[in-house]
């Protein structure tokens, strides 16, 4: 079983409201639901939140919603999502996989979620005795890295500032974007249960954190655009600018469903499903669980 689960809470800080901030149309936090629910490999949909309004747009949109106590802003998501993986195991859902994703990384592509899905569970299939994950990560052409001395983040006013240079002209590099990724429910949990619990202590000690006992991660490579999130006003609204340019294109979230409507009509041809299917089609593609989507 492959399990889509999403995590957004109602306090955010630097956009207040965000995730069920309107955005190309829908609720921020709607967008990753039904790129979820219209993925053809997602068996279910999951979304974890603290906050009344978005359970709402989560039932609304057909997601499973699960209630969560409000912790520390400075919370890693890790601890939403480990709470979420044990609630349903009291309802005995064991998913095998789980694509976590975060809304405010809304700019996926119809396929994307699947091609990821994809490609992981073929890469798993060849290692041996050994747990990878997948993220997204978009490799950069001319990587000129500059460290700041001190924090620029919070004084703008500053005429000049020190940094110090760290530079590489290739394609030597990537960083992580998209705010979504695959693994085993297994290995996540260990990561989510063991990991500290502050993002403020992952922060300060990242390369011990991230790379410790995670040698390598698996990229799925994803175009510069889709790295930006909607974290700031500003960037909420280049992400709706380059989520119309570049995947909507006047069609709004029919671009999704009918995706997701295409596979449907295959299936029903295909009774005997003859083709090489991932996932539990039937229960994937269940009118009931469209409704309200025109699919």
């Amino acid at each position: 079983m492959i399990l889509g689960l999403i995590t957004a809470r109602g306090g955010s800080i630097r956009l207040p409201r965000k995730n069920a901030k309107i955005f190309c149309g829908h609720p921020l936090v709607a967008w990753s639901i039904m790129q979820s629910r219209c993925s053809r490999l997602i068996d279910e949909t999951v979304l974890t939140t603290d906050d009344d309004e978005i359970a709402e747009i989560g039932i609304k949109y057909g997601a499973k919603v699960i209630k969560r106590p409000v912790w520390d802003n400075d919370t890693t998501a890790g601890v939403p999502f480990a709470h979420a993986i044990h609630e349903l195991e009291k309802e005995n859902i064991n998913p095998d996989y789980i694509v976590s994703m975060l809304p405010t990384s809304p700019l996926k592509k119809v396929d994307d979620l699947d091609n990821m899905i994809k490609s992981f569970l073929f890469i798993n299939s060849l290692l041996v005795n050994k747990e990878p994950e997948m993220a997204t990560m978009s490799p950069d052409r001319e990587c000129f890295i500059f460290k700041n001395v001190e924090d620029m983040t919070t004084n703008y006013n500053v005429p000049y500032h020190v940094i110090r240079k760290i530079a590489d002209k290739s394609w030597n590099h990537s960083k992580i974007c998209g705010g979504w990724g695959i693994a085993k429910k297994d290995y996540l949990m260990r990561i989510w249960e063991n990991q500290p619990k502050f993002d403020s202590t992952i922060d300060a000690n990242l390369d011990s954190i991230i790379f410790d006992g995670r040698k390598e991660i698996l990229a799925y490579s994803v175009e510069p655009w889709q790295c930006f999130e909607t974290d700031y006003d500003y960037y909420f609204r280049v992400c709706e600018m380059l989520m119309e340019e570049f995947i909507l294109k006047g069609r709004g979230m029919e671009v999704y469903t009918r995706y997701a409507r295409e596979f449907r009509k295959i299936v029903e041809i295909n009774e005997n499903n003859s083709l090489p299917l991932f996932g539990n089609s039937k229960q994937l593609l269940d009118k009931k669980i469209m409704e309200g989507f025109d699919l």
